[in-house]
């Protein structure tokens, strides 16, 4: 998805857990869940490699809508508490995530943009994510 065009990714990790997942989203609303073992789960963090079809999670566990604007396109997601395989969400629970943008560019270089502090562009980095804690909805 990252390599033919626009995508929208959500890398989200259950705090003090070392796997995580990543959900992306491109413009016409393709899907794509993965599920990775920890933060050595990417061969470029100096681990060995996990098999791309080994951290494919199928059929996705995650409901995504993709509309197109004026302006260009904007993602709204679900994800249920047991893609964490805990039962519910509950207030404060701690979550490191990080929302990035691969934006295609038809003269050159993608455009990257994330939430995260990144001091280089690499998305699958949880120590530089952000954390955040939950909230009861009005609370």
């Amino acid at each position: 998805m990252w390599e033919l065009g626009d995508v929208f990714e959500a890398f989200i990790q259950l705090e003090g857990y070392r796997d995580y997942v990543e959900f992306h989203v491109t413009p016409n609303n393709k899907r794509m869940h993965l599920h990775l073992p920890g933060v050595g789960g990417k061969a470029s963090d100096g681990a060995v490699p996990v098999p791309f079809e080994q951290m494919l999670v199928r059929p996705a566990g995650f409901a995504s809508t993709a509309m197109r604007t004026r302006t260009g396109w904007r993602v709204t997601m679900s994800v249920p508490a047991s893609v964490f395989r805990v039962p519910v969400f509950h207030p404060g629970l701690a979550l490191r995530v990080s929302f990035c943008r691969y934006d295609a560019a038809a003269t050159g270089e993608p455009v990257l943009s994330t939430t995260a502090n990144h001091p280089v562009i690499a998305f699958y980095r949880p120590h530089e994510w952000t954390t955040v804690a939950l909230k009861v909805p009005g609370g």
